[in-house]
């Protein structure tokens, strides 16, 4: 159930204009689901997408790996999210 949760991140979603807090927002607006690492990662990359298309950039450093699930993982991992 949480897979479904997280995947398919809505553009009117995303309110914050930092990568972190708008990902933190969304996990808490759809009920606070404990996603997986994996499915976290692909938050943030479809969150920092959205984020992007705006024309904000809060982490020049995740933008510039995003494709990097590896990588990725690793920043999500230092966020210290509070469903992990």
């Amino acid at each position: 159930m949480a897979a479904a949760m997280a995947v398919g991140v809505h553009d009117e979603e995303v309110v914050a204009p930092s990568l972190r807090k708008a990902v933190v927002d969304l996990n808490r607006a759809r009920g606070s689901p404990r996603w997986t690492p994996a499915e976290t990662a692909e938050v943030c990359v479809q969150v920092d997408i959205i984020l992007e298309k705006r024309g904000i950039c809060s982490s020049n450093a995740f933008r510039q790996k995003r494709d990097s699930m590896q990588f990725v993982q690793a920043w999500a991992n230092a966020c210290e999210f509070e469903w992990y």
